[in-house]
C-alpha cells in the first residue's frame, strides 16, 4: 500500500469554501435577490458580495470533488469506489424515507383531529401524543 500524503492546500480550500458557503447563505437575508426569507433592511453591498461569490463558489466545491473522487480512486478499484457511494446514498434514502414516514404520521394526526395550520403548540403536541391511543382510555 502507498503512502497517504496529506495535501493541506486543499484542505485549506475546503475550510475557505465552507466559511464562503456559511457567509453566502448568512449575506441572502440582506441582497436585493429573491431568497426564502428577507429582512426589512437591504443592501446593496450584500447583493454585489452575492453576484460575485456566486460565480465561483460552486465550482470550487466540483473542482475540490473531482480531487477527492481523484485521490479515491487511487487506493481503490472503480468498482470498489462505486460500492461504498452507493452503499452510502442508499443509507441516506432510507434515514430521508424513515424521517418522511414519521413526519407524514404526525401530519395525520394533526390533520384527522380537525387541528391544520392553526393549532397553537401545545395543542399540536397534546394531539400527536394522543394520536396512537384509543377513545376512552387513560393516558
Amino acid at each position: 500500500m502507498t503512502e497517504k500524503k496529506r495535501f493541506y492546500d486543499i484542505d485549506w480550500l475546503r475550510v475557505i469554501g465552507m466559511l464562503l458557503i456559511f457567509t453566502f447563505h448568512t449575506v441572502r437575508f440582506f441582497d436585493y435577490e429573491d431568497w426564502h426569507v428577507k429582512n426589512l433592511q437591504l443592501d446593496f453591498g450584500a447583493s454585489v458580495y452575492i453576484a460575485v461569490l456566486g460565480q465561483f463558489i460552486m465550482p470550487l466545491f466540483f473542482v475540490l470533488s473531482a480531487i477527492a473522487i481523484y485521490f479515491a480512486l487511487q487506493r481503490r478499484t472503480g468498482e470498489e469506489f462505486m460500492r461504498e457511494r452507493v452503499n452510502r446514498e442508499i443509507a441516506i434514502h432510507r434515514s430521508v424515507i424513515s424521517s418522511d414516514r414519521r413526519r407524514s404520521a404526525r401530519q395525520r394526526a394533526t390533520r384527522s383531529a380537525g387541528c391544520h395550520s392553526g393549532c397553537s403548540i401545545g395543542e399540536r403536541s397534546r394531539i400527536v401524543a394522543t394520536a396512537g391511543r384509543q377513545p376512552g382510555t387513560a393516558q
